[in-house]
């Protein structure tokens, strides 16, 4: 029986390193997929492209004054028009369709 009882030994000694092996793992998965690390990679990467872009719009902005200039003017104008045509949309939902009363 002790060569019974030393392979038991062994096994659990086994076991308790991989189990170890395992935390480790573990361990450096949660460290890497932390909120904060992630929020580290995204920004690392998006430096570049971010940073292209706003370079390439402000350069595309500059070349085309004109209609840079009437975008914004129809942008700011469908935000500061009166409620009109939304009111209008929500009283022909309420009526019934096709000129059925009620």
């Amino acid at each position: 029986m002790p060569a019974r009882d030393q392979a038991q030994a062994s096994l659990e000694h086994d076991v308790a390193e991989e189990r170890a092996n395992v935390d480790a793992t573990l361990d450096e998965i949660e460290r890497r997929l932390s909120p904060g690390q992630l929020v580290d990679e995204v920004l690392r990467h998006g430096r570049g492209a971010g940073t292209d872009f706003v370079a390439n719009l402000g350069r595309t902005l500059s070349a085309n004054p004109i209609p840079t200039a009437m975008v914004g003017v129809g942008l700011l104008w469908l935000l500061l028009a009166p409620g009109q045509a939304r009111s209008d949309r929500r009283t022909d939902t309420d009526s019934p369709p096709d000129g059925e009363h009620s």
